[in-house]
């Protein structure tokens, strides 16, 4: 397939499993959406820095940032969301919540910051810097919310795992894509099964910071199926 085609494509598998996701659990649908298209700018956002040190991926539009940066982001942050809920049957009860409005303001600056100053001024990989601010954001929520420590790392398997097949996938469709994008997309030389190490510690942490992001704002729990009835019942009670 023409390579100009790849990032779209690349971008369209992970809006595809995001739809999956969003037919499979309609009480995660209206939160999902939220979170997709709150870091949906962040995708286009972070091409400023990416562009410079990392990838030079083809667009449809030919322009250096595209639709395809929004497709992506979009797609990753609904699927960052709610892969562990879906895959677990975790749900989002409604009360007893301990909102830390504060934590956009930090989380924001926690994923800008650190592209200022390792990658402009000390001239640290993005890809490096990115992946710090990640999991910064995933430390903080822990220490804040202990309880979705586990959510959290298993999320971020749950990521790796997808993004993995995912690239399998791109080397079966598109199999001089990626090679064509690197820039200086794999600094440290080291690749598993062809896949930049990069790219998946990357993965990993997205998958860490993304999938409990919205509960440390918004202070919600994390219950499982059986768990809700028994709280309806100390509600009621």
């Amino acid at each position: 397939m023409d390579i100009q085609y790849s990032y779209l494509g690349y971008s369209l598998i992970f809006l595809l499993v995001w739809v999956v996701f969003y037919i499979l659990r309609a009480d995660l649908r209206r939160r999902m959406l939220y979170f997709s298209l709150i870091i949906m700018p962040l995708g286009p956002l972070s091409e400023f820095w990416f562009l410079k040190d990392y990838w030079r991926r083809s667009t449809i539009t030919g322009y250096p940032i595209s639709v395809e940066d929004a497709i992506f982001a979009f797609g990753i942050g609904g699927i960052g969301y709610s892969i562990y809920k879906v895959l677990f049957n975790m749900s989002v009860p409604e009360g007893h919540k301990q909102p830390r409005g504060w934590l956009v303001i930090a989380f924001l600056i926690i994923i800008i910051l650190p592209l200022f100053i390792l990658t402009d001024v000390l001239g640290i990989n993005s890809i490096f810097s990115s992946t710090f601010s990640l999991l910064l954001i995933a430390v903080l929520t822990w220490i804040l919310r202990p309880d979705l420590l586990k959510p959290s790392i298993v999320s971020g398997i749950l990521v790796l795992v997808l993004f993995f097949l995912v690239y399998k996938a791109m080397q079966v469709i598109f199999p001089s894509a990626i090679e064509y994008w690197c820039m200086g997309c794999n600094p440290t030389g080291l690749r598993i099964s062809g896949i930049n190490i990069e790219e998946l510690l990357w993965d990993f942490s997205w998958g860490l910071a993304g999938s409990i992001m919205a509960e440390a704002i918004t202070g919600e729990r994390l219950l499982s199926g059986q768990e809700i009835p028994a709280l309806k019942g100390k509600q009621g009670g």
